[in-house]
């Protein structure tokens, strides 16, 4: 899409493989964070509060991209948004009836509190 430009950038830190400790839990870690120029992104709606006594928030963004970048359990770091984490794989937009081509939409999700 011509009008369409990545003029964004976002730090993509993978999921790594990561094997049992010696107790027996497997903690999980990530990579390095690359630079990824992206579309841009947007809140997908309210935060929504959590649990009775409303001590937590979930927040999710959506972010679109050119490319399929990022895989479920990933890290992305939004500049003035913090640290997000990616939740399932991507979407991709381009085989739709309207002619986008190099769409992906990569859902988003943090837990506060």
């Amino acid at each position: 899409m011509y009008w369409l430009t990545t003029s964004h950038t976002v730090r993509h830190m993978p999921l790594e493989e990561y094997t049992e400790d010696s107790w027996g839990a497997q903690p999980q870690a990530w990579g390095d964070p690359i630079e990824v120029a992206v579309y841009g992104w947007a809140p997908v709606g309210a935060d929504q509060l959590m649990r009775d006594l409303d001590t937590g928030i979930r927040r999710g963004y959506d972010l679109y991209a050119p490319e399929p970048f990022a895989s479920p359990g990933d890290r992305i770091l939004l500049p003035g948004a913090g640290m997000f984490e990616v939740v399932g794989h991507p979407e991709d937009y381009s085989t739709g009836p309207f002619g986008f081509k190099n769409a992906v939409r990569i859902n988003l999700l943090r837990v506060e509190g």
